[in-house]
């Protein structure tokens, strides 16, 4: 039972297709003697300024007890002697005998944050499952990705980490083997892990391409008819062709594969970018500006740190000046990074009228 203290008429139960708003006091029409209710993933209430949500395994059923400071009960575990209600029908095998474990969460939430609180106590149900973290595993080993301040020292970019009440996430077996296996070497051992390290190779050679061909540093025809004549001419095509042939491939295996001849043709297109793009001279000319301009930006913010957004605040406070200024660029698009320089760094033309 969770005392709310919250000066409130109703409260909110999530159902199967949506949140229903109901009365915290049930009407003269209510017969059953139990005051109790359904909810699918979370109970929730909240006044003007403040709320509560509590998301559980179990029962799925609350009662709200309006006398007793609007508390929220929850039905984790029931033990019963009888069922019911035209008769006594004994039930002495519903008496949970032995040791039970359960699990609920309680979410204190701003008015103006309900939507990211119901969000929460929906995600409170959802397992995890092996997903594409290997590009952001987070600091980065051997000073690769790093950003020098003018004093030399090094701040690896963290992309992406887990954290939970300030300690590690206890993530499970399956979820590390798909983080560790996602790049190269032995295949994850989950078929959601197999998937990912191949979606993300299909997603990432045809982004490449197009980028590529944006920045003028390759042209279509460049790519071989050996290669086209199998995956396709388009980038809609080509990610067509890759997308159903591992559909197809996969279809009543025990893993995740491509056909030989699409595998095949995908491993000489990955020779070709690697040969044409990431090693271009072109390509690689402007990583210097790139440089330069995520340095410029760095020390701009290190000097001026109350312009980083609300969110990295906390980070300021809690880790340092530093650390938040290289979350914050690391979180930067490529658009909005020279966006940004170009405000703070560019002079503005003057219009005369």
């Amino acid at each position: 039972m969770i005392p709310t203290g919250l000066q409130t008429e109703t409260h909110f139960a999530d159902s199967t297709l949506e949140v229903v708003e109901r009365p915290n006091r049930h009407g003269k029409a209510w017969q059953n003697p139990s005051g109790c209710e359904h909810q699918q993933n979370f109970v929730a209430m909240d006044d003007e300024k403040d709320g509560i949500l509590v998301a559980n395994f179990g029962l799925y059923e609350y009662e709200v007890l309006p006398d007793r400071d609007n508390a929220i009960a929850v039905t984790l575990l029931r033990c019963t002697g009888e069922m019911g209600d035209w008769g006594d029908f004994p039930t002495p095998a519903a008496q949970l005998p032995g040791t039970h474990t359960v699990a609920y969460e309680i979410v204190p939430y701003k008015k103006e944050d309900v939507a990211a609180a119901f969000t929460e106590g929906h995600l409170f149900q959802t397992k995890l499952s092996a997903v594409s973290l290997a590009s952001k595993r987070g600091y980065l080993k051997d000073g690769a990705g790093c950003m020098e301040d003018m004093g030399g020292k090094t701040l690896p970019l963290r992309a992406g980490f887990f954290k939970w009440s300030g300690e590690g996430l206890n993530l499970t077996w399956e979820v590390r083997n798909g983080i560790v296996c996602h790049t190269k070497g032995t295949p994850a051992a989950t078929l959601e892990g197999q998937v990912v390290r191949l979606a993300d190779q299909i997603a990432y050679i045809n982004h490449d391409i197009e980028d590529a061909i944006r920045g003028g540093v390759i042209y279509p025809m460049d790519i071989s008819l050996e290669i086209s004549n199998v995956l396709g001419f388009t980038h809609s095509e080509r990610i067509n062709t890759l997308v159903t042939d591992v559909v197809r491939a996969s279809l009543g295996q025990k893993e995740i594969c491509q056909s030989p001849a699409v595998c095949e043709a995908m491993e000489t297109l990955k020779d070709f970018m690697f040969s044409s793009v990431y090693t271009n001279p072109v390509a690689k000319g402007e990583e210097g500006k790139a440089q330069d301009m995520l340095r410029r930006l760095f020390e701009h913010y290190q000097k001026n740190p109350d312009e980083l957004p609300c969110d990295f605040q906390a980070i300021r406070a809690e880790e340092g000046v530093d650390r938040a200024v290289c979350d914050y660029i690391a979180g930067m698009t490529d658009p909005f990074a020279a966006d940004r320089f170009k405000e703070l760094f560019i002079p503005k033309g003057w219009t005369v009228l």
